[in-house]
Protein backbone atom coordinates (compact mmCIF):
# COMPACT_ATOMS: atom_id res chain seq x y z
CA UNK A 1 0.00 0.00 0.00
CA UNK A 2 1.30 3.61 -0.60
CA UNK A 3 0.64 6.44 1.97
CA UNK A 4 0.06 9.92 1.48
CA UNK A 5 -0.09 12.79 4.04
CA UNK A 6 -0.69 16.34 3.69
CA UNK A 7 -2.20 19.29 4.90
CA UNK A 8 -3.79 22.51 3.18
CA UNK A 9 0.06 23.76 3.76
CA UNK A 10 2.90 21.24 3.59
CA UNK A 11 2.85 17.43 2.69
CA UNK A 12 4.03 14.81 5.96
CA UNK A 13 4.49 11.91 3.67
CA UNK A 14 4.82 11.64 -0.11
CA UNK A 15 4.02 7.95 -1.40
CA UNK A 16 5.32 5.92 1.56
CA UNK A 17 5.26 1.98 1.01
CA UNK A 18 3.56 0.52 4.35
CA UNK A 19 1.87 -2.57 5.34
CA UNK A 20 -0.92 -0.81 7.62
CA UNK A 21 -2.25 2.15 8.64
CA UNK A 22 -4.59 3.25 11.88
CA UNK A 23 -6.85 5.82 11.53
CA UNK A 24 -9.03 7.43 14.12
CA UNK A 25 -12.84 8.25 13.46
CA UNK A 26 -15.82 9.82 14.88
CA UNK A 27 -16.83 5.54 15.21
CA UNK A 28 -13.56 4.58 16.98
CA UNK A 29 -10.19 3.18 15.59
CA UNK A 30 -9.80 2.10 12.40
CA UNK A 31 -7.09 -0.45 10.51
CA UNK A 32 -6.34 -0.69 6.64
CA UNK A 33 -4.73 -3.26 5.89
CA UNK A 34 -3.24 -4.55 2.20
CA UNK A 35 -6.06 -5.32 -0.37
CA UNK A 36 -8.57 -3.24 1.47
CA UNK A 37 -11.43 -2.29 -0.56
CA UNK A 38 -11.97 1.70 -1.49
CA UNK A 39 -13.67 3.97 0.52
CA UNK A 40 -13.58 7.55 2.06
CA UNK A 41 -13.49 7.87 5.80
CA UNK A 42 -13.82 10.94 8.19
CA UNK A 43 -11.54 11.79 10.95
CA UNK A 44 -11.65 12.87 14.01
CA UNK A 45 -8.54 14.64 16.22
CA UNK A 46 -6.51 11.68 17.54
CA UNK A 47 -3.26 9.82 16.94
CA UNK A 48 -2.86 8.13 13.58
CA UNK A 49 -0.46 5.13 12.77
CA UNK A 50 1.89 3.61 10.43
CA UNK A 51 3.72 0.36 10.00
CA UNK A 52 5.63 0.56 7.29
CA UNK A 53 7.55 -2.27 5.32
CA UNK A 54 10.56 -2.88 7.46
CA UNK A 55 8.03 -3.55 10.40
CA UNK A 56 8.84 -0.18 11.85
CA UNK A 57 5.22 1.91 13.19
CA UNK A 58 5.20 5.76 13.29
CA UNK A 59 2.89 7.55 15.38
CA UNK A 60 1.53 11.18 14.92
CA UNK A 61 -1.28 13.36 15.89
CA UNK A 62 -3.67 14.75 13.57
CA UNK A 63 -6.40 16.88 13.32
CA UNK A 64 -9.94 16.21 11.97
CA UNK A 65 -10.34 15.42 7.71
CA UNK A 66 -10.45 12.93 5.64
CA UNK A 67 -9.27 9.55 4.30
CA UNK A 68 -9.48 8.18 0.89
CA UNK A 69 -8.86 4.38 0.24
CA UNK A 70 -8.64 3.58 -3.93
CA UNK A 71 -6.17 0.83 -5.43
CA UNK A 72 -4.04 0.43 -2.61
CA UNK A 73 -3.20 3.89 -2.18
CA UNK A 74 -4.30 6.10 1.14
CA UNK A 75 -4.88 9.40 1.00
CA UNK A 76 -4.68 10.93 4.40
CA UNK A 77 -5.95 15.02 4.28
CA UNK A 78 -6.27 16.69 7.40
CA UNK A 79 -6.10 20.41 8.77
CA UNK A 80 -3.40 19.73 10.81
CA UNK A 81 -0.84 17.41 11.58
Amino acid sequence: MILSLSTPFSVFAKEIEIKSVLIPTPHGFFEILENHGSGIFSLQAGICSYTDTQEETISFYISDGMAEIEDGNIKILVTEC
